[in-house]
């Protein structure tokens, strides 16, 4: 066979958290121009109103990604740009004469944002489930994966929430109850497991 790769689908209760998340360099951005235009009242400095309008821009921009429930993109170029410019903010207030001051923290928040854009696809939090003709990995979450070999496998127990791989060496629980498309996942890989000899047996 060849290789399968399926991406588990959050819930829409994680994917409004996720939404938050992904508009969050853009809240940053409109906090930090409307508080610079609040404290020094308007100027004719440019970026307390670049902050605002950058903002804007990333929290529409997440909004509409939601709605439309676009794909995600290799790099995020608004992550990016709202990174940079929570950087030329911090830089502007930055105080020589001080020593630790919140530009300091904004500096360090405007990398995090552009390290997130430019390489979020890449990192393991991307949550799936891979068949392939070795066997099943699947990602459930950032820190915890599973690996079975189809020749370890003995027998899988499939339920509402999962599957359960009954292997020589113990056992090991795929939970997709968090999926949008846990009977799909489950239902694949219960297809790969019969077309292999494996028994499939359903339990509650």
């Amino acid at each position: 066979m060849t290789t399968t790769t399926i991406k588990l689908e959050p819930r829409l209760a994680h994917k409004r958290i996720q939404v938050i998340n992904d508009a969050l360099p853009g809240f940053i951005l409109l906090l930090s121009g409307f508080e610079a235009l609040t404290s020094k009242g308007f100027t004719s400095d440019i970026v307390p109103y670049l902050s605002i309008v950058v903002g804007l821009v990333v929290v529409r921009w997440t909004v509409e990604e939601f709605r439309r429930k676009a794909k995600p993109r290799t790099v995020k170029w608004f992550d990016v740009a709202a990174g940079c410019a929570i950087i030329v903010d911090a830089i502007n207030r930055y105080n020589t004469h001080k020593g630790f001051q919140p530009a300091h923290v904004l500096i360090l928040a405007g990398i995090v944002i552009i390290l997130r854009g430019l390489y979020e696809e890449k990192f393991p939090r991307r949550r799936k489930v891979v068949l392939s003709d070795e066997g099943v990995f699947a990602r459930t979450s950032p820190f915890r994966s599973l690996s079975c070999s189809w020749t370890d496998i003995e027998k899988i127990e499939r339920n509402a929430s999962g599957v359960v791989f009954i292997l020589k060496s113990g056992r090991k629980v795929l939970s997709v109850k968090r999926a949008e498309n846990g009977v799909e996942i489950i239902d694949r890989i219960a297809e790969a497991a019969a077309g292999r000899g494996i028994a499939v047996v359903e339990t509650r």
